[in-house]
């Protein structure tokens, strides 16, 4: 095998590959079971307005992705935008955060199938209890799954993803649709605008609400990390973009409001300790079957949206190295077969199994999840923010800045943003304020890394 970094396949993926890439990532299954759950666990019955709130911040968001998903190609995403933006330096930073961002999804998913969805299946299903270590050999075979479909082939595994998602996603539909007929009299779409329930520390966890619910949206940048394996990126990475944020947003608060309205507003504050809360439901208003069918794909969701991340993080190692920056120039070696950027893919998932065994051993499983799962999602918009502010930067160099379209969203992009990190940080929440620490921690090594490389870099000498 040469040595020589080499380039991704330019013609593999199209709109539907693109497009199933990010509903994949978001995983709006995954995101019902797994990050609603979390959500209920801060925001209790504002639930549905949280993600109210996420939708109107994300959109800010996504205006500024679009803006330069039409303009700028590059599998390093995020780091490619900054850096256009920015500069190498800066770009480097939010790229070194976005390999954080998306590492740590593939690692909290996989942890919270092992840990917790396939535990509480086996007893809410079967009345099987088993011993609390066993979530180790299966998050063993969860990672291995993963990093081995990403291995494989991108085209197979995003293939994979479209049909079960397709399938996946009217099932989800269907069951929150059912709970929402099933409630009856009960419905009360004034949740979605709860305003006088904002008070005191409900902000707080409101803020710790909006954080998760705009993680589950977040995966919907997913497809502009695929843009050098499509012949028409620009075009078609805004087409998946917007398709991805418009099924997964209406996807969203439905389901959201169902969950709420049918465990009932008043007791929100015991649906997060329930075992698969959501399935609850969807057998009660439903019947077992589709519950049943809800569980299944919910399996294959995390499968699914760790699988995602998993291609996304890997071509953003692989851009990086392929740049000199960071990372390693070896790890920017694709396999001459696959077309895959194999040894990013071997880094990350060795690393990635050791840092959430000790997160999981430390901290318990769904606990580990949740800090995991902050961590990432505080990285993550951590580099929204200089994407944002890279926007105007990238327009004046290139001489047609327009305040109305290229400030206006990164203005209010940042103060949404930095709101809500506001709200999760005070009053001090532990462990949740485990995830910020993280963040910062990991933005220490690059820095530390970045004055290692500066003196053969002289373009990462800049701040």
């Amino acid at each position: 095998m040469t040595t020589e970094p080499m380039t991704l396949d330019k013609q593999a993926l199209g709109f539907w590959e693109l497009l199933f890439q990010s509903i994949s990532h978001i995983s709006p299954i995954g995101a019902m079971i797994a990050n609603m759950t979390a959500i209920a666990a801060y925001a209790g019955s504002l639930m549905p307005m949280t993600f109210v709130f996420a939708a109107v911040a994300f959109f800010f968001l996504l205006t500024i992705l679009l803006q330069f998903s039409r303009r700028v190609v590059s599998a390093g995403g995020f780091y490619g935008y900054v850096r256009a933006g920015l500069g190498d330096r800066w770009g480097s930073r939010t790229g070194w955060l976005m390999v954080l961002t998306y590492w740590m999804v593939v690692n909290f998913f996989s942890l919270f199938i092992a840990g917790v969805l396939i535990p509480q299946t086996l007893t809410y299903f079967f009345g099987i209890h088993i011993p609390g270590w066993t979530w180790l050999p299966f998050f063993a075979l969860v990672q291995t799954f993963i990093w081995g479909m990403a291995y494989t082939s991108i085209k197979v595994s995003l293939r994979y993803s479209l049909i079960t998602m397709i399938i996946g996603v009217m099932v989800m539909a269907i069951a929150a649709i059912g709970i929402i007929v099933h409630a009856g009299m009960q419905n009360n779409p004034a949740l979605f605008w709860n305003f006088r329930a904002l008070h005191g520390t409900v902000l707080s966890g409101v803020g710790v609400g909006i954080i998760f619910a705009m993680l589950s949206l977040g995966g919907a940048s997913s497809a502009i990390y695929l843009a050098e394996e499509t012949p028409t990126p620009t075009q078609t990475v805004t087409r998946a973009l917007l398709w991805a944020f418009g099924v997964c947003v209406i996807l969203f608060l439905i389901s959201a409001y169902a969950l709420t309205i049918g465990w009932g507003p008043t007791h929100m504050s015991t649906f997060a300790s329930a075992n698969l809360p959501g399935v609850i439901l969807t057998r009660e208003a439903v019947g077992p079957v589709l519950a049943g069918l809800l569980v299944f794909f919910a399996f294959n969701a995390g499968f699914t949206g760790t699988l995602a991340p998993a291609n996304a993080v890997a071509r953003i190692v692989f851009a990086m190295a392929r740049d000199r920056t960071i990372f390693p120039a070896r790890f920017a070696i694709v396999d001459p077969v696959r077309r895959t950027p194999t040894r990013a893919i071997a880094l990350l998932a060795a690393a990635g199994f050791i840092v959430t065994v000790l997160a999981g051993i430390a901290l318990g499983p769904f606990t580990g999840f949740a800090v995991l799962a902050i961590t990432s999602t505080v990285a993550h918009f951590v580099c929204h923010i200089l994407v944002a502010i890279s926007l105007p930067a990238y327009n004046i160099k290139q001489r047609h800045l327009n305040l109305i379209k290229h400030v206006l969203p990164a203005v209010i992009a940042t103060v949404l943003i930095v709101t809500a990190f506001y709200l999760i940080m005070f009053p001090v929440k532990f462990p949740v304020e485990l995830g910020p620490l993280l963040v910062l921690v990991w933005w220490l090594i690059g820095e530390w890394r970045l004055r290692h490389l500066a003196g053969t870099h002289p373009s990462l000498t800049a701040s």
